[in-house]
């Protein structure tokens, strides 16, 4: 999956300048504070940052039109995770040292590490800063441990295959999603959603200093608790369930919970939830009056993306939902005509 040259937040433009000292310090405000440096005394220097807000997260598109060099002494709030669009550059941080010259190879900026970094002319990525309270947070949902320190990513991972080149696409699909909004202002389920989506995407699949602690922290489940489970979702599943909000519920880790599932149910958690809000669709639709529409019965039913929704929906039942519901109110008039 490739960016478009106009899918780089252009509706939503934070900083746009010329000026090295107004740049350094403006981007100070809005990415975190750092040092910036030119060998030829930024000549052609033109800055340009965009941004969008996902609640927690962050997106960003960055380009500077010039080689300049970047100083971190260290990240105090935020993991900011680089995605390449264009160009070249180099990192050192966390003890590794590594240069991009593809959009495959994307990086990770943790608290506590000093990075420096050089940006060819053409250089241009996508940032994605992620509230640090929020990612450790999130750790300690999936495995039930308070960990003494902050998180360390490798500074390198690959977007090219495997759970990077997912984070990749969907970073990118965010993009193009704000790209189409002129409103800054995201609903709060909704943020949060993507909150949990990429923050368990990161520390599941890409390497970091508590990696051994989360794959090994799985603990048994009786299967008690998850009926208890299984009885929330039921009584919650017209609205968005969150793993944490399931996994402080029961009262265990993220991965426990998972585990659990997949014992007592053979089936994920998600999957789970996926297939009882389309059987409630297809009762609602079976029992619709003809003030009813299928957007608004999907959205009673806990979906808030139609279109994968009616995709699931006709993988299950072999039709779409508006086929359900217009064959329901057909059936009357052909049984009178039948009589």
């Amino acid at each position: 999956m490739s960016i478009a040259k106009s899918h780089k937040l252009t509706r939503h433009v934070a900083l746009q300048t010329s000026d090295p000292i107004e740049a350094c310090g403006e981007l100070g405000k809005l990415i975190c504070p750092h040092q910036l440096r030119s060998t030829n005394r930024f000549s052609n220097i033109d800055v340009k940052y965009c941004e969008y807000n996902l609640g927690s997260i962050h997106l960003g598109y960055l380009k500077y039109g010039a080689r300049v060099f970047i100083d971190i002494d260290e990240l105090a709030t935020s993991y900011i995770f680089k995605i390449p669009l264009y160009g070249q550059s180099s990192t050192r941080s966390g003890g590794n040292e590594f240069t991009t010259t593809d959009v495959y190879t994307g990086a990770v900026l943790s608290p506590g590490q000093t990075t420096n970094m050089c940006f060819n002319e053409d250089y241009e990525e996508i940032l994605v800063s992620v509230n640090r309270v929020l990612l450790e947070s999130q750790l300690y949902n999936l495995t039930g441990v308070l960990l003494p320190a902050s998180i360390k990513f490798d500074p390198k991972f690959s977007l090219h295959h495997g759970v990077g080149q997912v984070i990749r696409e969907l970073v990118l699909f965010l993009v193009e999603q704000a790209d189409q909004l002129q409103t800054e202002i995201v609903p709060s389920v909704i943020s949060r959603q993507y909150e949990e989506i990429f923050t368990r995407m990161v520390l599941t699949g890409l390497r970091h200093s508590s990696t051994d602690i989360l794959t090994k922290t799985v603990h048994a489940v009786r299967p008690y608790l998850i009926r208890r489970v299984a009885e929330y979702i039921e009584e919650n599943y017209n609205r968005p369930i969150s793993m944490s909000e399931l996994s402080s519920y029961a009262g265990i880790s993220v991965r426990s919970l998972q585990s659990g599932f997949r014992n007592a149910l053979n089936v994920t958690v998600s999957d789970y939830i996926k297939e009882l809000r389309l059987s409630k669709l297809r009762e609602k639709l079976l029992g619709s009056t003809v003030d009813d529409s299928v957007t608004n019965l999907i959205m009673l039913s806990g979906f808030s993306h139609l279109g994968r929704c009616a995709i699931e929906y006709k993988k299950k039942f072999g039709e779409s939902p508006s086929e359900t519901l217009y064959a329901c109110r057909r059936a009357p008039y052909k049984a009178n005509w039948r009589e």
